[in-house]
């Protein structure tokens, strides 16, 4: 199905090689603000918000760019493709962002293990893109995404019912409801958009 855009857009693959690339990076580190030290914090969310693609200026490879591509093409899965990486990339750098201004050492074991799953889809999205401009199927990543979605939605629930359970701060605990929506919706959209990729390549 993508034939035409291998032919005459030699580029696409590898552009989607860097931002998968680079939203597998986000998501690494936005597990590693949660889960290290508060002394590290500061670096950790400073190399997440370097990784922002719109703020790269070179204007080879932009996440936003790349949908505003997609959105002229006429197919509706490659424009879907695009929409879920977007959704994806923005939600790692809103969840970071909201973790870092509440103390990101602090956060709870539900969320610490929902940013752990958010690496592993972000990984298996990654592995779904063909090398650039080569016709094939995408090598198997071992993961399965119902899988991915379900252990997500039960950690999600998990951790919110415990943060309202023990809630004391109610600012706080909006907050942190916040960074567990973003990290979910993450967690969704990388397994949208790996299995649209994958049936892009069928």
């Amino acid at each position: 199905m993508l034939d035409h855009f291998r032919t005459h857009d030699k580029q696409l693959f590898a552009q989607l090689e860097v931002i998968t690339g680079r939203l597998v990076e986000a998501a690494a580190l936005l597990h590693l603000l949660l889960s290290g030290s508060a002394d590290d914090a500061a670096t950790t969310a400073a190399a997440a918000r370097s990784l922002d693609l719109s703020e790269l200026g070179t204007g080879t490879v932009d996440v936003r760019e790349f949908t505003a591509y997609a959105m002229r093409l006429d197919n509706v899965g490659f424009r879907n493709l695009a929409l879920s990486l977007d959704a994806a990339f923005e939600s790692v750098q809103a969840a970071t962002a909201h973790a870092h201004s509440l103390d990101a050492a602090n956060a709870a074991p539900p969320l610490r293990a929902l940013a752990a799953l958010l690496v592993e889809a972000a990984t298996m999205l990654r592995l779904h893109v063909p090398q650039a401009g080569r016709h094939g199927a995408s090598p198997a990543t071992g993961g399965d995404a119902s899988d991915l979605l379900e252990r997500g939605d039960a950690l999600y629930y998990d951790g919110i019912g415990a943060l309202f359970a023990g809630a004391s701060d109610p600012t706080d605990t909006l907050r942190w409801k916040d960074v567990y929506d973003a990290v979910h919706k993450a967690l969704v959209r990388c397994v949208e958009a790996a299995g649209g990729l994958s049936r892009l390549v069928r």
